[in-house]
């Protein structure tokens, strides 16, 4: 039986083939799910609406609000905060500048996102699929698959414009698709 050996973050993991395939057929479908959820652009943002003061009021400037959701946001000294549910599953975002990590910014971007995903009862969820949409005030996307770091998954993102942002993470975890979604206030 052939077998690849991969190394990240100290971790070695034997996959074999058929494991290979599996990951790669998970990967296509949350490839696939996502591509449907966000080329909406901003009709993906529709009818969403903050209840964190952070959130409460804020369109995209087309007069779409964001509601449906329950949602906590704040800024802690740089750190914006957020929490967000979709299913029962709790994401806990934490947006902040490279600078203000003393990170060097790479390929232009300027802020990282860093997520944690927990199961209804709480527990912290290890083994998730993870891509974030970033929907830029000029309406301009990027999108980036989440690095698993301990639990803690991240990605990098410019958010150098001023203006709002859509965020839109789309994660499967035990065997279903979740998506939860706000707006980032760049000040």
């Amino acid at each position: 039986m052939n077998s690849i050996i991969t190394r990240t973050t100290g971790r070695t993991t034997r996959l074999t083939a058929s494991g290979t395939a599996r990951r790669l057929a998970a990967a296509a479908t949350l490839a696939l799910a996502l591509a449907l959820a966000v080329c909406t652009g901003a009709f993906a943002m529709q009818g969403m609406e903050g209840q964190g003061s952070q959130q409460q009021g804020m369109d995209m400037g087309k007069g779409q609000d964001m509601g449906g959701m329950d949602m906590k946001g704040g800024d802690t000294m740089g750190t914006f905060t957020h929490t967000a549910e979709a299913d029962g599953y709790k994401a806990e975002f934490q947006i902040m500048s490279l600078a203000s990590m003393h990170m060097k910014a790479e390929d232009g971007k300027t802020h990282h996102v860093m997520v944690k995903f927990f199961k209804p009862d709480g527990t912290q969820l290890t083994k998730v699929e993870a891509k974030i949409k970033v929907v830029a005030p000029s309406g301009k996307d990027q999108v980036e698959t989440l690095k698993d770091y301990s639990g803690t998954y991240a990605a990098a993102f410019d958010l150098s414009a001023k203006g709002k942002y859509g965020i839109i993470c789309l994660f499967k975890a035990d065997g279903g698709k979740h998506m939860v979604k706000f707006w980032y206030p760049e000040q």
